[in-house]
């Protein structure tokens, strides 16, 4: 269950992009940049709501309410965004409020029900399950931009997003089914209890400490690499091959993806069989020896031709795998380290940071033109 709510997750963070043309071309009026700035505001919102509210999800009501909630409150943002796509006057306000905020809600409501829950019934094989959910959301992604190029030819922006919508609630529903173990679900602490509602803002600050923030900061900058491969890819793509956007971000977002479907598994079997000081220890020595190796490589040239060819795309092969043994790791270090399953809504907020965070960083380089130079 767990596994198939995930994969309609890799569908609504990964598809969104396969949307960009059909919407833009069914309703001209609207920002060429609105879906990005949907996506950015969906992301926003998806931290704001696990900041906050990850306390009270992990300790009050049920998986199944939670699942249940945050599937209505997206359904409704996505029925509404795609009958504002398809009316007269389309409204930029409106489609940020129900697809970036509707959404952004209703995927925070939801995602740490099951992925937390999921991972409790195998707390010897946290890394490996780990894996196999984000294998999922590759999946998910993977098969939705491989076939959005074909839905585009025959459907108009509004009614890919409800089939879009469709498919995402279609796999976050099977989330109801996930029910914490014996015993497993966190309790309310003594302070927590005294505030009531309270707790959804007082349950962050009990958990913070320096454990916690270096933790978030070592999440934060494993995954702001991975992310910042996408934008590298899609700016090359666009300027060197020049073709069209939705080629460029399907072919990006099949290529990431596959990678990582094959690293997410294979890294999280890993985590399980080196430890955590181990583990941790290859991993942070990896990222640093491929960032050197990849400055090296693009400031030198070493290599020759050949090189020059095959081993920036072997190097950020090898960034993607890191990317993705960051990205699966997240939760099971949480756990392991801080030993407060609670912490790891705090500790998630770390995965829309970094991929804001490195939007920023690569946004403002590609508006050099040595790097643009440099590139192309």
């Amino acid at each position: 269950a767990g596994a198939i709510s995930l994969t309609g997750y890799g569908v609504f963070v990964y598809g969104t992009s396969a949307l960009i043309v059909p919407i833009r071309e069914q309703a001209p009026s609207l920002s060429p940049s609105i879906v990005p700035y949907v996506a950015g505001l969906r992301s926003v919102t998806f931290a704001v709501t696990n900041l906050f509210f990850g306390q009270l999800m992990l300790r009050r009501g049920s998986p199944t309410q939670w699942v249940a909630s945050g599937c209505f409150v997206a359904a409704l943002g996505l029925v509404v965004a795609a009958m504002n796509v398809a009316s007269p006057q389309p409204s930029d306000a409106v489609l940020l409020l129900s697809w970036g905020v509707g959404t952004g809600l209703g995927s925070g409501l939801l995602y740490m029900s099951v992925f937390q829950t999921t991972l409790a019934w195998f707390p010897d094989r946290k890394g490996l399950v780990a894996g196999l959910l984000g294998f999922g959301q590759g999946l998910g992604a993977m098969t939705w931009n491989a076939a959005s190029l074909s839905i585009a030819a025959i459907m108009e922006g509004s009614t890919m997003l409800l089939l879009y919508g469709g498919i995402i609630i279609g796999c976050w529903a099977f989330g109801m089914l996930a029910r914490w173990p014996p015993d497993a679900q966190p309790k309310r602490s003594s302070s927590s209890a005294k505030t009531g509602l309270c707790m959804c803002f007082v349950g962050w600050a009990e958990q913070c400490s320096s454990r916690l923030v270096a933790l978030f900061l070592l999440c934060l900058f494993g995954m702001a690499p991975g992310f910042g491969i996408f934008t590298v890819l899609d700016f090359w793509l666009e300027e060197v091959l020049k073709p069209s956007p939705v080629y460029v971000t399907s072919t990006v977002v099949l290529a990431c993806t596959s990678i990582m479907m094959v690293a997410r598994p294979a890294t999280g079997f890993a985590y399980d069989a080196l430890g955590v000081r181990r583990y941790t220890a290859l991993l942070i020595s990896s990222q640093l020896a491929f960032h050197v190796l990849f400055v090296l490589q693009q400031t030198s040239g070493f290599g020759g031709n050949i090189g020059a060819k095959v081993a920036p795309a072997m190097l950020m092969v090898g960034i993607l795998a890191c990317f993705s043994a960051a990205i699966t790791s997240w939760a099971p270090l949480t756990i392991d380290v801080l030993r407060k399953p609670e912490a790891v809504p705090i500790v998630l907020i770390s995965l829309p940071t970094a991929q804001g965070l490195s939007a920023a960083v690569f946004g403002l380089l590609l508006q050099s033109s040595a790097v643009q130079d440099a590139m192309t």
